[in-house]
């Protein structure tokens, strides 16, 4: 291991340093040697869109991988679809990618590429101990410039309703997405933003932050798709912390304290290596889990037990368009509308903040209706708003975004049977900006607002 000082990337001396042919050891700092040991775990990325009259919208950014077996992790915005998404390695040798999580409140995805050899991955690092004034390492793309080092210190710590990491390192359009690292080369943040106009004012997500929405996604997964009953601690080595009984995890042998090695073929050295293997897991494909307990090894076959949907709900008569209750008042987070005297109401085609002419600041809305999905399978829900908002599937709350704030994205999701299902939606409006949005994907359904089209409510 190299040592290096917490205060400022120090020279490392003849003596402790070889140098390549040509080079003198003496200018190997220790930034170089990061530089040098992480810079084949960063990637470049382009993603281009297509328009009309044959233009084309070209985007760059960056990414870190996570895993040998190719997982990518950066923005969302970067991975976002478009219709040509490519990622470049440091050797130059380029691959198409394939978005399998999308986290739009965190700003992070994690995408896949189908590398012919085993890649080689970040070493994740922690973000609870940063400390303004250390040193840190930003590798990006900007401007399609491939693997860009810079380096600054951290300027500040927890900014904005997100905790994010302040740094003077210079960030320029095409470093989203890209590692921020600490002087030990270990990953802590993921370059998410800068302020337009200013200098030295970059931002990176704290890498704690996507390892606890990481566990939360593929909690989510398991309580509405397929389910083996544990839980892992994401911020460190793999360590089983929670086992439900009766739960499939259970019944076949694995225990609080198991540390998991292994998923299938796929090595696991982190709790969020763990996340990574089981994703995309299906009902009655069986999970073979190598653990470690106290000095011995072993192994447990652990079959996935599907969630059922929820079924739909055989509601006839409908028509198109949702009621919507207007309430008047001032609140800081959602009250309980059901104890309070309506102002107004109706009929409106979708969601939407605009449903009164009378009603200019400080409201609250209830929407109640039904949602038609077109086949069985998992759901996500989404809304953006500015202040709060809530969304329900029958009596499960799917989308909590609460609270007072500008406008901002929460998600979650619910299995669902094909066909029609209740659905209600609180929003309130504290003053300064408006944004009310709900969008949905699922099964060959791409992410997108609710269409007027899918939504029905009793006449």
């Amino acid at each position: 291991m190299i040592l290096l000082a917490a205060s400022s990337f120090v020279l490392a001396s003849a003596e402790t340093s070889g140098g390549e042919a040509g080079k003198s050891p003496r200018r190997r700092t220790a930034l170089a040697q990061v530089v040098e040991r992480c810079a084949p775990s960063a990637v470049d990325m382009m993603t281009i869109k297509a328009r009309e009259a044959g233009r084309a919208l070209i985007g760059w950014g960056a990414g870190t991988i996570i895993h040998e077996a190719g997982y990518v992790l950066t923005n969302d915005h970067v991975a976002s679809e478009k219709d040509e998404r490519q990622i470049m390695l440091q050797t130059g040798q380029a691959y198409f990618y394939e978005t399998l999580v999308r986290m739009p409140d965190l700003d992070i995805a994690v995408v896949k590429i189908d590398a012919d050899v085993p890649l080689a991955p970040m070493k994740l690092g922690r973000s609870n101990d940063l400390m303004v004034g250390e040193p840190v390492v930003v590798i990006g793309n900007p401007t399609g410039l491939p693997h860009t080092v810079t380096n600054g210190v951290v300027s500040a710590l927890n900014r904005g309703d997100r905790g994010l990491i302040q740094t003077d390192a210079p960030i320029n359009f095409g470093n989203s997405g890209g590692p921020m690292l600490n002087v030990f080369g270990e990953l802590i943040g993921v370059v998410g933003s800068k302020e337009v106009g200013q200098e030295g004012l970059g931002y990176a997500i704290p890498i704690d932050h996507v390892r606890g929405a990481l566990a939360d996604w593929l909690a989510d997964r398991e309580k509405y798709e397929v389910r083996l009953g544990l839980t892992v601690d994401t911020f460190g080595p793999a360590v089983v912390t929670q086992v439900a009984a009766d739960a499939p995890a259970a019944k076949a042998g694995v225990e609080v304290g198991d540390i998991i090695r292994r998923v299938g073929a796929m090595r696991v050295g982190d709790g969020v290596d763990y996340c990574i293997a089981m994703m995309g897991r299906k009902a009655g494909e069986e999970v073979v889990l190598a653990v470690e307990r106290g000095r011995a090894a072993m192994t447990f076959a652990v079959p996935p037990i599907e969630v059922p949907p929820r079924p739909a709900e055989q509601a006839e008569g409908l028509v198109n368009g949702l009621k919507v209750v207007i309430y008047g008042g001032s609140w800081l987070q959602l009250p309980d509308f059901d104890g309070l005297t309506p102002a107004g109401g109706g009929r409106v085609a979708t969601f939407t903040h605009t449903v009164h002419d009378s009603v200019q600041r400080l409201y609250g809305l209830v929407f109640t209706g039904y949602v038609e999905v077109p086949a069985d399978g998992l759901y996500t829900f989404y809304t953006v708003s500015d202040d709060g908002s809530r969304l329900w599937i029958g009596d499960r709350m799917i989308v909590a975004n609460d609270m007072t704030h500008q406008a901002r994205e929460r998600g979650g999701s619910i299995r669902l049977a094909a066909g029609k299902h209740p659905i209600r939606v609180t929003y309130f409006d504290a003053g300064g900006g408006r944004t009310l949005q709900v969008l949905y994907e699922g099964p060959n359904l791409p992410r997108q607002e609710i269409p007027e089209s899918a939504l029905f409510s009793k006449p």
